[in-house]
């Protein structure tokens, strides 16, 4: 759970977008996300680029709300401190925290 920005693009398939319920708000932050990395043409900028198009599409499939509904299902969750108090974790509790 967090801002699409700060991730690491290896973690959006299993991204909840921190404050973003519409499918155009996802898809507006993954094309800011992308628009992000400029010209380049390294072999890292292009992989990095094609997991946010991948993204972007399963976004436009609805994936972001079914990732919201799995938050109080799974048995790890990955938050920045800033998104630690997201309404997607009220009444959740944790038996363990690990702050870096």
């Amino acid at each position: 759970i967090g801002s699409v920005r700060r991730m690491s693009t290896k973690v959006l398939p299993y991204a909840v977008h921190a404050s973003q319920d519409s499918k155009k708000d996802v898809v507006a932050e993954l094309k800011a996300m992308l628009e992000s990395f400029g010209p380049s043409e390294s072999r890292g900028a292009q992989s990095r680029r094609a997991e946010i198009h991948a993204e972007i599409l399963r976004a436009k499939q609805g994936a972001h709300r079914e990732r919201r509904k799995k938050v109080k299902q799974v048995k790890v969750i990955g938050v920045t401190c800033c998104s630690s108090v997201n309404e997607l974790l009220d009444d959740s509790t944790f038996d363990v925290v690990v702050l870096d």
